[in-house]
């Protein structure tokens, strides 16, 4: 009889991008639609290289404190209006900024 156990926080820190392939396989088998996952900004080469394998839509966008890498991926319409909020959020910071000087 084959024994089954639950999967432990410790095999996630063996295998970093384990998370990620089980993100990856949720939305190629149509789970989810897009992906929100944060990693180690040193880890991007290999994400990005990860991510183009599967030919997946993707942006990458480090974190302020600059130590974490936002991985969204998914559908293309929606990885748009993520990259239209982000700009706009963008622009609304820095005019923001600039009355303020």
């Amino acid at each position: 009889m084959v024994s089954i156990r639950p999967i432990m926080s410790t095999d996630y820190k063996n295998n970093k991008f384990a998370v990620l392939n089980e993100q990856i396989y949720g939305y190629k088998h149509g789970i989810r639609p897009f992906v929100l996952q944060t990693m180690q900004v040193e880890d991007r080469d290999a994400i990005e290289k990860r991510l183009q394998r599967d030919n997946l839509n993707y942006h990458l966008q480090e974190t302020p404190d600059g130590n974490n890498l936002n991985v969204f991926f998914g559908d293309k319409m929606l990885l748009n209006l993520l990259a239209k909020h982000l700009y706009t959020n963008f622009l609304r910071k820095k005019i923001l900024f600039l009355a303020l000087c």
